[in-house]
């Protein structure tokens, strides 16, 4: 069984920041790398109400060099979400994240 893809408004960052906290960005086909990014840095940069598609199109894979990349929302344990992956997240936002959250080997924010 498959779901119906989402319709509605872009989301802004300060709302997928509240919602999630962090997100994964994925390089795509054929590099496949991903990363942790926390959004609380990312909206304070870009600002809270920018839209989605501006943290995707500002997206740089590491190992590949592609400009944008995918975003997705963390996933599910339990009840909660998965943690921050810090070891997963690109050495740039790490040294200026906080809170102990997510990230992986690969994307960068230009």
């Amino acid at each position: 069984m498959t779901t119906a893809p989402y319709l509605g408004p872009e989301p802004t960052l300060t709302q997928l920041q509240k919602q999630f906290g962090w997100m994964w960005a994925w390089c795509g086909v054929p590099c496949a790398h991903s990363a942790a990014l926390p959004l609380e840095r990312i909206a304070a940069r870009l600002g809270g109400d920018a839209p989605a598609a501006a943290l995707r199109k500002r997206l740089r894979c590491t190992i590949c060099g592609k400009l944008g990349a995918g975003i997705r929302a963390p996933s599910m344990v339990g009840h909660d979400l998965a943690p921050l992956p810090l070891d997963l997240v690109p050495p740039a936002l790490r040294l200026a994240t906080r809170v102990p959250h997510m990230f992986r080997r690969g994307c960068v924010l230009n």
